[in-house]
């Protein structure tokens, strides 16, 4: 039999199948949950509808209760003041409440007062002694106790349904004994009905559980509802399903019955949805039929070979850039863009490693493998070469002062600056960590001096134009072919050469990256607004009031200018925190000491205060930091300059807190005396500290 036959013969015995399938469980399944589903939410909207009647009995409960619990009251039932009736049981009381009686009566069951109202139509109603007489005698309220027990609920009249709360009359703080009892009760009216219809957004209807004109539903509700105390749900056609309920009255004995009617939404959106599911499966059956015969009769299998052939091409000649034809929209083409997709991630992919494997990821430029094996591939030919090899100043000490941040900052402005000057063919790579090299080829000999003084000045253009980070380079090169030389003695010339320079201006570099470091502090606020005038003017008090030689008081003043250098290393958000620094921040502003002596100890200028810079937050009583020293152990300077930073310190405006007077900084001085400071030197301190203004 043909593929073509069996295809139709498959096909249509499936769609047959699943059409069955879908018709027997609609059947047996969906329609029997959805009729659950109505019955669900018919029993949730009955018990909503009961919760509406019990607030409308808890709303006269709640009346009861103000009502009962109330000096007025109390002493209504001895005095039965006329002033009483007159300011409280009038119409508008009726009204606001939708009250249709009012009832007091004494213990004993007397009534003193009642009352009787039709709120809707705004009239009085007769109240009769029988009546008057039955609402009384009804048990719950009729035994009269300080405390009811039941106190509302639903009552049965030969005048209609009622519902209906009592209370115990007591004063307004509920501590004096019950003089009577409150009686309120609304009939279970049309207008009461309706209200109670409109909270629960539902059509519903009460009728009397012993009525003698209870319409046949309401006969089988009750037939039911007589030996379960649950909802009763019964589809009244095919639009309405009906949920019924009983509701209690005070003796705890069937007095009403609730109807409540829910339109049927889900069956019928159910079944909507089913018929157009049921259409739309035959309709993409046969659709689904005849495109499968037309795919496998003109398109699947030839398509199938095509594209088999071309991955096959593409497998042989290792070519990525083949493509493999794209038409139409089925999961052939998706197949065929799913492939070529792979093709051009793997070209792609292909392309980024070459790249990776000769650039460098931080500038852009070429790395030391491929600079080498460019060397490398062009060890046979007769060309002239010359190597140029650029080293980044001081690289180390910006990395650990500054951050790595801040170094990649220098090494991408150092790219820069070469990439400026070099020619276009110029051969420029990253070597190293601080270390650049740059290959030019068939120019003159003097084209390599040339280009050194060029970089030379690029850098100082640079400087000037980013007054910031001071870049500085140390530069060397040299020449040949590499037929009469080795890549790598080529290398090592210029590398020499770069020592050699690096060497002649080493101690002028450390001298500018520590005035950039300088900068960098004062712009962090801590050089200026004063601070370190008013140190160096505090420590030289101090050390001229102790008899330090000039030079000393100098180098004295050279300290306190430096002494927080370190600190250009420490995070803004630990520097300038308002409020206390938890353990680990701590950690982090202590190593501000050892950051300014590594600092110090790179710069020329300062090397001999970096000693001082490392110590200066040692403590007299051994309590301080890094190194725990006390008493003389600590330095002289270190001593005097922890006096004068203190003192300025508390008098000036931190983050973390307000300036203290003069006074208050002194006697805190005094106060750590023996502790923080040299119990000497205070005392010298605050000799010279009175004296000023």
């Amino acid at each position: 039999m043909p593929i073509r036959e069996k295809s139709i013969i498959i096909i249509g015995l499936t769609l047959c199948l699943l059409l069955f399938s879908i018709f027997f469980t609609a059947d047996k399944i969906l329609v029997n949950g959805y009729y659950q589903l109505e019955k669900s939410d018919t029993e949730r909207n009955v018990k909503r509808a009961v919760k509406a009647v019990e607030n409308e009995i808890d709303s006269l409960d709640n009346f009861v209760k103000d009502w009962a619990q109330w000096d007025e009251s109390y002493d209504f039932i001895e005095s039965r003041s006329q002033e009483y009736i007159d300011a409280n049981l009038v119409d508008l009381t009726f009204i606001s409440q939708r009250i249709n009686f009012i009832m007091y009566t004494d213990l004993a069951g007397r009534i003193i007062y009642a009352r009787a109202f039709d709120w809707d139509r705004r009239e009085e109603i007769q109240l009769t002694e029988e009546m008057a007489a039955k609402l009384a005698a009804v048990k719950p309220i009729a035994n009269r106790t300080p405390v009811l027990g039941i106190n509302k609920g639903v009552l049965n009249l030969p005048e209609g349904q009622l519902l209906i709360a009592a209370g115990a009359i007591s004063n307004s703080k509920g501590t004096a004994s019950a003089r009577g009892v409150l009686l309120v009760g609304r009939y279970v009216t049309y207008v009461e009905k309706e209200i109670i219809s409109e909270r629960v957004q539902l059509p519903l209807d009460f009728a009397s559980w012993d009525g003698s004109e209870l319409t046949p539903d309401f006969i089988s509700a009750q037939s039911y509802l007589s030996y379960r105390d649950e909802v009763y749900v019964n589809p009244v056609d095919e639009n309405y399903m009906a949920g019924y309920t009983v509701l209690s009255d005070v003796y705890g004995q069937p007095a009403l019955m609730l109807r409540v009617l829910v339109h049927r939404d889900i069956s019928h959106q159910g079944q909507q949805i089913l018929n157009y599911f049921v259409v739309m499966l035959l309709i993409a059956g046969l659709v689904f039929g005849v495109a499968m015969l037309v795919l496998l009769e003109r398109n699947v299998l030839s398509r199938l070979a095509k594209l088999s052939g071309i991955v096959e091409k593409i497998a042989k000649s290792k070519d990525l850039s083949i493509r493999l034809p794209v038409a139409g929209r089925d999961e052939l083409t998706e197949l065929a863009t799913n492939i070529n997709n792979m093709l051009g991630s793997l070209d792609e992919a292909n392309t980024r490693l070459r790249y990776v494997g000769q650039h460098d990821t931080l500038t852009g430029l070429y790395n030391r493998s491929f600079f080498e094996e460019y060397m490398a591939k062009t060890r046979d030919t007769s060309e002239s070469m010359q190597v140029i090899v650029a080293d980044v100043d001081g690289l180390k000490l910006i990395n650990d002062t500054l951050g790595h941040t801040s170094g990649d900052e220098l090494l991408r402005q150092a790219a820069e600056v070469l990439k400026q000057v070099c020619p276009q063919d110029a051969i420029i790579a990253r070597f190293g960590g601080d270390e650049f090299a740059v290959l030019l080829k068939n120019q003159p000999l003097e084209a390599g001096e040339e280009l050194c003084r060029a970089i030379k000045e690029a850098v100082a253009q640079a400087n000037h134009k980013n007054p910031g980070l001071t870049l500085s380079m140390s530069i060397g090169y040299s020449a040949g072919t590499l037929q009469s030389n080795d890549a790598g003695e080529l290398l090592k010339e210029a590398d020499n050469y770069m020592y050699r320079d690096k060497l002649f201006h080493n101690r002028s570099t450390r001298s500018a990256i520590v005035q950039t470091l300088k900068k960098a502090l004062e712009v962090r606020d801590f050089i200026t607004d004063g601070h370190a005038d008013r140190l160096q003017d505090l420590v030289r008090l101090l050390g001229v009031e102790i008899g330090l030689s000039a030079n000393k008081l100098s180098e004295l003043q050279l300290f306190a200018q430096f002494h927080d250098i370190g600190k250009v290393g420490i995070p803004d958000g630990i520097l300038f925190k308002p409020g206390r620094l938890n353990d680990e921040e701590m950690v982090i502003m202590h190593s501000h000491s050892e950051i300014g002596y590594r600092i110090a100890r790179a710069a020329p200028d300062l090397v001999f205060i970096a000693d001082w810079v490392l110590k200066h937050h040692e403590w007299w009583n051994g309590g301080g930091y890094p190194l725990g020293l006390k008493a003389e152990e600590i330095p002289l300077e270190c001593r005097i300059l922890a006096l004068a930073d203190a003192y300025d310190a508390m008098t000036n405006q931190r983050p973390y807190r307000a300036p203290m007077t003069k006074d208050e900084a002194m006697a805190e001085i005094r106060k750590n005396a023996g502790i923080q400071f040299d119990p000497e030197l205070t005392q010298v301190f605050i000799a010279i500290l009175a004296k000023l203004p």
